[in-house]
């Protein structure tokens, strides 16, 4: 047990303690005034008092009003009040033992009144020793009052009628009192287990039900699922949240009508287990996909054809249906494109070759010769083409090793400079890369990541003599660890801003030679690294970020 539930239970003691001494304060001035009030009214009638005269018995009430006034301020001020109980009760047992001493002794009416601070004990102390000590106390007080009687000490002995004269029937009383009040302990210590025992198990009972109340409405408030209770006639009862989101009614519009009047298609003819899919308009008139089923609501005080529905939004699944349908088939028709593309390499190369060899033959600077020069670039473009395609539609997994950044992109300027297209940009490629640099990367598709970008750039880029195309690379440290970040920038004229989530998709191309794959193929081989690939553009600069991890050591 820990120390927080130890105060915990500790303070809800004493606060139950102080709640019992003040009624015991309240019950002790009704029980004294009513007890001494009626004496009082019957002596009024009498030529003699019985025992005291009145005077004294309204100052023993006005004295005991006063010490409840004070004792109930010092118990506000109290925060363990136990001490302050016993001492409480201790002192009513002294006190009443006064009024048996001036009331009569042995022939008093208040006799009874001892009863009182042992019942009190029971409820104050939870060990019976308490209240076993408060019984003795009385018995012996009382004895005491039985021995000043019987050997007539007291200035109030004038008062009395017949005083004890016979030492056995002081003995008498003293026994059967004595046994009463023991007796009175034990029945209000088996009671007062008792109704602790019940007030606990009621408190654990109280507090589960909450628990579970409060469970049963925190899943019918937040379970996706739509819940609509119906009472008879089928009419609605009780809604819940994501009911309402579903059909766009809350429970006020619709409480109390026939579900069959607002959802028409809700019929409830077979058995309830069976999954039914209708098509359920909506608040606003939208039309929806609903899947429901029903069962019987077996409560004591339901109707016998009450039921509960539970209904589920099916539109996003009928959406993934269709979206994972349309995949497929665009999965079997690259399969088939691939290999279509596959087999137009072997009749391309044989065309390109058979093209150059007539070219070969040709007269140089004639027209026969241009139109195989056209065969033999378009051959080679087609080529290309094929390629692309060939490795967006089955991309390889990445093999990463450790190689050099910076001595690949002088490969591939070295390559450019070689080629027709950009042979004339290739003198105005800048590596920035420092030599010493490492990428961890497939060495093939980092390549041909870099050659589609920088050939992009250089393609793009604008005249003049100055540097068109600069390729920077820096090692980063991030959150998510070490990354280095390839940036391939030019000069060109910029990207639209309409156009910059579309140079990523596949055959979307601005230039008339251009597959459209290139960039797709960036985008899949960075995704493949799980980099990530950003671009900034602006009349004048247009900047690819490439982000790759590094491997932790």
């Amino acid at each position: 047990m820990t120390e927080e539930t130890t105060a915990g239970r500790t303070s809800g003691q004493d606060g139950r303690e102080k709640k019992v001494l003040q009624w015991y304060f309240l019950g002790r001035l009704l029980v004294i005034t009513l007890l001494l009030g009626v004496s009082l009214i019957i002596e009024s009638g009498s030529a003699t008092p019985l025992y005291l005269p009145a005077r004294y018995l309204l100052a023993f009430i006005a004295f005991l009003y006063l010490y409840t006034l004070v004792s109930a301020l010092v118990l506000k001020k109290l925060s363990r009040p136990r001490t302050f109980a016993a001492l409480q009760l201790m002192a009513d047992t002294a006190m009443i033992t006064l009024l048996v001493m001036v009331s009569g002794g042995s022939q008093t009416i208040f006799t009874a009144i001892y009863f009182f601070p042992i019942i009190t004990a029971s409820f104050i102390f939870r060990r019976p020793t308490g209240t076993l000590f408060i019984a003795a106390l009385a018995t012996m007080s009382y004895g005491l009052a039985l021995i000043l009687e019987y050997f007539e000490f007291g200035w109030f002995l004038p008062f009395w009628k017949s005083p004890l004269s016979d030492f056995m029937t002081v003995l008498h009383f003293f026994s059967i009192h004595g046994l009463l009040f023991f007796l009175v302990a034990g029945l209000s210590i088996f009671l007062a287990e008792r109704m602790r025992s019940t007030e606990n198990e009621l408190s654990r009972s109280s507090i589960e039900y909450g628990r579970l109340q409060t469970l049963y409405r925190q899943v019918f408030n937040d379970i996706t699922t739509g819940i609509i209770t119906l009472g008879e006639d089928n009419r609605i009862t009780s809604m819940n949240p994501a009911a309402s989101s579903i059909t766009g009614y809350s429970l006020n519009d619709i409480s109390g009508r026939r579900i069959n009047d607002i959802f028409p298609g809700f019929e409830f003819k077979q058995d309830g287990g069976i999954r039914t899919v209708v098509d359920l308009t909506r608040a606003d008139g939208k039309v929806i996909p609903v899947g429901f089923t029903w069962a019987r609501l077996n409560m004591p005080d339901a109707c016998d054809d009450c039921r509960v529905i539970t209904m589920q939004d099916l539109s996003k699944i009928k959406e993934m249906e269709a979206k994972v349908m349309q995949v497929e088939k665009m999965a079997t028709i690259g399969e088939m494109a691939a290999g279509i593309a596959h087999d137009f390499r072997n009749p391309l190369a044989a065309m390109s070759g058979a093209a150059q060899v007539l070219a070969a033959e040709i007269e140089e600077g004639s027209a026969e010769s241009r139109l195989m020069e056209i065969i033999t670039r378009e051959c080679q473009r087609m080529e290309n083409t094929i390629t692309d395609f060939l490795r967006f539609s089955k991309p390889a997994p990445p093999e990463p090793d450790w190689f050099s950044l910076s001595a690949t992109i002088d490969e591939i300027i070295t390559m450019f400079s070689h080629t027709r297209d950009l042979g004339h940009a290739a003198d105005r490629i800048s590596n920035l890369v420092p030599r010493n640099l490492d990428c961890w990367a497939d060495p093939d598709q980092a390549r041909h990541l870099l050659m589609n970008l920088i050939g992009n750039a250089a393609t793009f880029a604008g005249s003049g003599d100055a540097a068109a195309v600069a390729v920077s690379a820096v090692e980063e440290e991030t959150e998510d660890g070490d990354v280095i970040r390839i940036t391939v920038e030019d000069n060109g004229p910029g990207i639209p801003v309409d156009l910059r989530e579309k140079i990523f998709e596949p055959f979307f191309t601005t230039r008339e030679s251009g597959t459209g794959l290139g960039l797709a193929i960036v985008r899949q081989i960075v995704e493949s690294h799980h980099g990530r690939i950003m671009v900034e553009s602006e009349p004048g600069r247009t900047a690819f970020t490439v982000t790759l991890p590094l491997p932790s050591e």
